[in-house]
């Protein structure tokens, strides 16, 4: 199982008596689409999510990393991988193709690539910030509880302000020592 931020949530006895850490199913029923799923924080991303008992497709540039990748998530659950250079227009539109013709049930996604899309645009669609020159898409994290309330929410045109995975676990050892005390 991936060592992740939602082990330890659900306590389960394996037989022995004694618990044992596992992730919640948080995200159960759930598929992620992550760009740049093979390495780092997309990869973690989609272990975590794998781990709390969603599945995940993962999309980069190098199959040998990518099919590691899916190997290794498989062990905790469902797991697909794409190659595609998605600079390159016509893999793109494959990529988005055989997104619509096999990953309809996906619900989540990760790491976006926008080539060729008008920030401007998405900014208007989904309430998003575009700075205005040059254009592009701000960045923008949320934090959900396993209830899918957003807990923190922050949008960032530089590395200053954004999310980074050591806040986050810390934000979430906070709440839950605040929920154990208060309980």
């Amino acid at each position: 199982m991936s060592m992740n931020w939602l082990e330890g949530m659900n306590d389960h006895a394996d037989g022995s008596g004694q618990p044992h850490p596992m992730a919640m199913p948080a995200f159960a029923g759930q598929k992620l689409v992550v760009v740049g799923g093979s390495s780092g924080m997309g990869r973690q991303t989609a272990a975590d999510v794998v781990a709390a008992a969603g599945s995940a497709v993962i999309i980069g540039q190098d199959p040998g990393k990518i099919d590691d990748t899916v190997q290794t998530l498989a062990k905790d659950g469902p797991a697909y991988g794409i190659a595609a250079d998605l600079a390159d227009r016509m893999q793109a539109e494959q990529v988005c193709q055989q997104l619509a013709d096999e990953h309809t049930d996906a619900t989540l996604l990760t790491f976006p690539v926008g080539y060729g899309a008008d920030a401007r645009a998405v900014a208007g669609l989904t309430g998003a910030f575009a700075n205005p020159e040059p254009v592009y898409l701000q960045s923008t994290g949320f934090v959900l509880d396993p209830a899918g309330k957003v807990v923190v929410s922050v949008y960032s045109s530089g590395a200053i302000g954004r999310l980074v995975p050591e806040d986050v676990a810390g934000l979430v050892r906070y709440v839950r020592g605040h929920a154990a005390t208060s309980a």
